[in-house]
């Protein structure tokens, strides 16, 4: 009976959902002018939750109940809770007016640099002594990051408030915005620093942070638009909520990840929600991710175009080619042919498939590997011909190719040694991997991949518009004029020690607008780890990720970063990595290139053990929002390779560049 009762919900078993709601404020309502639409928007988050999960628990907070204080101490409290364990989902939902505050003028701080913040009922547009002040981003920053620590990162949080004020509201839309004074930052006794991340007053701002990696953000729209409340039938609701949940009620949504669930939703009439985290590929409430290899396809539609869920966006050009295959997993069972892009769509593209083939996956070839691997007869022999189109180059002996490894059997097993590299990497002996012909088409898939990202430049760099520093860390503070400038293809010393941080800075040297995401590549486990990369937005203009002299901290800056640190295991005197930048003047989303550990996943080992450790970032971004045409993006890379070592071998340094003739190996 119980197991029947299980079955019956979508979602899952347990879920804490603390829901806000907030129509009617304390402050007079000429000021925070009064809503309809929270509390109905409430009580259905509140419905879709019950009927979603077989043992939710739900603390609601609705208008006079939803003070600053209240909602501080709930959010707190499920760092506490009991009932949560860790892992399990937790959703925090917001509904009421939001703001934005703006630095004095005295400051001479530039006006993007304002202060996010969700309004309570006990909001005052004069608080006293901390009386009646908003709910600041960097408050429920850091909120949400002391819940992670204890709960985890399964957390989601949905704001229907927005922080641009109208000054006007028509009958039939209304607004969730207000407008607070120009010297609200005086009388909430706000200071100079609070504007910029760790006290950096020159161009690091505030709105240009760091992607979410201990929580989901979902919000109703972007900064500069108006979340709005329409009636929906008897009832006034929010737009976004509206259909949001009634998306989430829908069965398709059960594989869904978020990003997908926000592009799904049509409301480019009225605004534009977006999706902000580096997991925005989980599937919906859960941890798991669809398996990034595999893209999907639309299923066949009464003689439509066949759509594939990668488009413009994440680097796919007309005339590519994709493996296509039934099921997502490696097998010739599963292949059913070769597929190609003939029309963009946005964040889809229009997909030729063979007749009769039927595919739901694709995944995509590459024409030019960048890494032969030396194996023995006997091994090549039983692999499918499709295999030859991953990335990878098997031969006999060694050629000219970019990068050389040697597979070597050890029973039923095989093991890697680089022969040579770019920087003369001696012999090193990586983890072993199994011998079964599947298994190893999806590892010599995963290095053709790694090695493609990290070689491959999309397009021809006339000049460089970005600058990338290290920064060390102390108390998650920058140390004065510890700013190491990265050069590309110099390689730079780190200490790799549990105790130093250290940070990343992203600087927009050029006169334009723009897009970039940052990626760190593991050479020894040939994972790709996403740093930051922008958020999803349904529709609309896109906004760049840096404005023109700006930069963006990654890492620190903001309650709840943790930095990031490198470390070695017990057998290992060095080991090697690669930061990776895509940049662009149009908007990218390159989230899908990233790769776990296949290593440790297939020893069900924890990845945080070694190489870089990265710690919480949470923090608002400026909304970016997908490319309206189907324009190939033209996209620069820029590599910078990070050497890791012991502190015997730093001579008494934590960070160092030095030429590539010093470049040490990784090595057991």
């Amino acid at each position: 009976m119980k197991q029947d009762i299980a079955n019956s919900k979508r979602f899952g078993l347990k879920i804490h959902a603390l829901l806000i709601g907030i129509d009617k404020y304390k402050e007079d309502p000429n000021n925070v002018a009064t809503l309809a639409g929270c509390v109905n928007d409430c009580n259905d988050v509140k419905a879709w939750v019950d009927e979603s999960f077989t043992f939710p628990h739900t603390m609601l907070l609705q208008n006079h109940e939803a003070t600053r204080d209240a909602i501080i101490k709930q959010i707190g409290d499920i760092a506490t809770s009991k009932y949560i364990d860790r892992g399990h989902p937790i959703l925090i939902y917001f509904a009421g007016h939001g703001a934005q505050v703006e630095p004095l003028k005295e400051w001479e701080l530039p006006s993007e640099r304002n202060i996010q913040m969700c309004i309570p009922y006990d909001f005052s547009l004069k608080p006293i002594d901390g009386k009646g002040m908003g709910i600041l981003d960097r408050d429920l920053s850091e909120a949400i990051a002391k819940v992670a620590k204890k709960k985890g990162d399964n957390i989601v949080v949905i704001l229907d408030s927005c922080h641009s004020a109208s000054g006007t509201r028509g009958e039939a839309e209304v607004n969730r915005a207000i407008k607070v004074p120009s010297d609200y930052a005086k009388s909430a006794s706000l200071k100079k620093e609070d504007f910029s991340p760790s006290g950096d007053t020159m161009n690091c701002s505030r709105a240009s942070s760091t992607t979410p990696t201990n929580h989901i953000l979902l919000s109703a729209c972007r900064e500069d638009e108006w979340a709005k409340e329409k009636l929906f039938g008897k009832e006034k609701r929010g737009i976004f909520t509206q259909h949001l949940f009634t998306k989430l009620r829908e069965a398709e949504t059960e594989s869904m990840t978020y990003g997908e669930l926000i592009l799904s939703l049509p409301l480019a009439e009225y605004q534009h929600p977006h999706c902000d985290a580096i997991d925005k590929d989980r599937i919906v409430f859960s941890l798991n991710h669809k398996r990034r290899e595999f893209h999907s396809i639309d299923p066949p539609n009464q003689g439509n175009p066949r759509y594939l869920q990668l488009g413009a966006p994440h680097g796919v050009q007309k005339s590519d080619c994709f493996l296509l295959f039934k099921e997502d997993k490696f097998s010739s069972e599963s292949c059913v042919g070769e597929g190609s892009v003939v029309d963009l769509k946005g964040f889809k593209s229009v997909l030729q498939v063979p007749q009769k083939s039927d595919p739901a996956f694709a995944v995509r070839t590459i024409q030019s590997p960048s890494i032969s691997i030396i194996v023995p007869e006997e091994v090549l022999e039983p692999l499918p011909p499709w295999f030859l189109k991953l990335g990878v180059k098997l031969v006999t002996q060694a050629d000219q190719t970019y990068e050389v490894l040697k597979l070597v059997k050890d029973e039923n097993r095989v093991k890697f040694e680089f022969l040579n590299a770019e920087h003369s990497v001696a012999e090193t002996h990586l983890h072993s991997w199994p011998l079964e012909k599947d298994s190893l088409v999806r590892l010599f898939h995963q290095m053709g991949h790694f090695y493609h990202h990290l070689h491959h430049t999309p397009g021809p760099i006339l000049s460089i518009p970005v600058q990338v520093s290290i920064v060390l860390l102390k108390d998650m503070e920058p140390i004065d004029n510890s700013d190491t400038i990265l050069s590309p293809s110099i390689p730079v010393k780190v200490l790799a020690d549990d105790e130093p941080r250290y940070g990343f800075k992203v600087t927009n040297t050029s006169n334009e607008g723009i897009f970039f995401s940052l990626f760190y590549f593991g050479l020894r486990q040939f994972n790709i780890d996403a740093l930051y990369n922008p958020p999803t937005v349904a529709s609309g203009a896109p906004t760049a990720c840096l404005a023109p002299n700006e930069s963006k901290t990654i890492g620190y800056g903001n309650p709840g970063d943790e930095g990031f640190r490198f470390s070695l295991e017990e057998s290992e005197e060095s080991d090697v990595g690669y930061l990776r930048l895509f940049f662009s003047c149009q908007y990218l989303d390159f989230l899908h290139i990233r790769r776990s550990n296949l290593f440790h996943e297939e020893r069900e080992l924890s990845v945080s053990g070694r190489g870089l450790g990265k710690g919480r970032m949470s923090r608002n971004l400026p909304q970016q929002s997908i490319v309206s045409d189907s324009t190939p993006l033209t996209t620069g890379a820029l590599t910078f390779p990070i050497v890791q070592l012991p502190e015997s071998k730093m001579g008494g340094h934590l960070v160092c560049i030095h030429q590539p003739e010093g470049f040490l190996p990784p090595s057991v």
